[in-house]
């Protein structure tokens, strides 16, 4: 698990968005770096291709304790509207669109943070979103690293995350459990007692690992083997009551069957 040098801030998120959109920030604010995890286990990986999984797991877990992992937040679209106007009126369409967000702690002291440069995509993949390294992730907070500082924060009205679901195996209607994941990711595995969710990483390299997401929101790093036990998940479509929105996927294990519903890739890639 993360160490808990933790501060507790509750977010006011009033953007600074180029010139300003919003309320001008005062004092400069944090910069916040995006996660260098996926960087470094392609590195391991490229440099030690016949590490044992088992070994690569473990020293994958330690690097996510450390680092987080990139966790994509989409924002509502009065947001992602303005800050494509913003982008709009600069005369170099690369130029990066500055991002801050004001912050109140629960004692009353305030912060700004300068978040990484936001993306675009189309409405059905999000609309905008912008990328932190998360350590956990749950309805009404999370705990990013900010300067080598794990900062919990309440989550805003307007960050939206990916959720995986665990439904009903007899009706496919009642919602059992759920996830909030870092991105669109394929769901691999589930615990017997279905609280944990294993994803497959995007990165081909990293096939050997599974992404475990815990229903209290924290994130570990195991081994494919460790997500597969039991059964592989099997896609299919339901006769009735189908979300169009989403796959459904069956696994069978233990006597049991479980019912994953993830978002596919979106126009079939995954967003990154």
């Amino acid at each position: 698990m993360y160490k808990s040098n933790q501060l507790v801030f509750a977010i006011v998120l009033t953007f600074a968005v180029g010139v300003a959109i919003f309320a001008q920030v005062r004092m400069d604010p944090h910069s916040v770096e995006l996660s260098p995890l996926t960087d470094r286990l392609l590195e391991i990986k490229r440099d030690t291709p016949d590490l044992p999984p088992e070994r690569f797991a473990e020293m994958a877990d330690e690097l996510l304790q450390k680092l987080g992992i990139n966790f994509q937040f989409s924002l509502d679209q009065t947001t992602c509207a303005k800050l494509l106007a913003e982008k709009h009126k600069q005369k170099d369409p690369d130029t990066p669109v500055k991002l801050t967000g004001s912050l109140k702690s629960i004692g009353g002291e305030r912060a700004s943070l300068e978040f990484p440069e936001p993306s675009f995509h189309p409405t059905e993949c999000g609309g905008c979103y912008i990328t932190l390294p998360v350590l956990e992730a749950r309805r009404i907070d999370f705990v990013s690293v900010v300067r080598g500082r794990n900062i919990r924060f309440e989550m805003p009205s307007n960050f939206f995350a990916e959720r995986i679901f665990l439904v009903d195996a007899a009706d496919l209607n009642g919602v059992k459990q759920e996830w909030r994941v870092p991105q669109r990711m394929e769901p691999i595995g589930v615990t017997y007692d279905e609280t944990v969710v294993f994803l497959s990483f995007v990165e081909p390299e990293l096939a050997d690992l599974s992404l475990l997401v815990y229903d209290t929101g924290n994130f570990r790093i195991g081994t494919r083997a460790d997500a597969e036990e039991g059964g592989i998940g099997k896609i299919f479509k339901p006769e009735t009551g189908i979300s169009t929105a989403f796959e459904y996927r069956m696994f069978e294990r233990w006597t049991k069957k479980y019912v994953v519903l993830s978002k596919p890739p979106c126009n079939g890639q995954t967003r990154k």
